[in-house]
């Protein structure tokens, strides 16, 4: 456990790597979308090829749908991210600020990372090689956070 609060400086690391994790959550929010609008395009110019009719709304494409990859790809990388940020986010900066912010930016580049390559490995079925590391990441600053802070402040 630190022995001062740290300083601004201390927590740059920190405010450079959230800014990183959260611009590749949006990246994943908008490639969620654009996986939908993709495949709404491509249904559209397949049904005026076949009849000239539009089979599906896109609203029937956008949500839940399980039936084309792409969309199945774009929806799990958004869905993992954003269940998994609320377990990231707050232990890595309890970690910055407890712990140790000198290694902040390169625990979010490590976790980014491994975050970002969900959907590629998502589509080669190999999708543990991205959430496993993550959890590891997680499950370290978990159990670092546990050992110097909270049973540190019991004793």
């Amino acid at each position: 456990m630190l022995n001062q609060f740290p300083s601004p400086m201390d927590l740059q690391g920190a405010v450079q790597g959230t800014v990183v994790y959260l611009s590749l959550y949006a990246t994943l929010l908008f490639f969620q979308f654009f996986s939908k609008s993709f495949l709404m395009a491509q249904k559209k110019q397949q049904a005026k090829k076949e009849d000239g009719h539009i089979l599906q709304s896109f609203r029937s494409v956008k949500y839940y749908n399980r039936d084309d990859k792409l969309a199945l790809i774009g929806d799990r990388s958004a869905g993992n991210f954003a269940e998994w940020a609320l377990m990231f986010l707050p232990l890595m900066w309890i970690h910055a600020i407890f712990v140790d912010p000198s290694v902040s930016f390169q625990i979010c580049a490590i976790y980014s990372f491994f975050r970002a390559m969900y959907p590629v490995l998502f589509a080669f079925g190999r999708v543990y090689l991205s959430t496993i590391p993550s959890y590891t990441v997680i499950l370290y600053l978990l159990f670092k956070v546990i050992m110097d802070v909270v049973i540190v402040a019991v004793e």
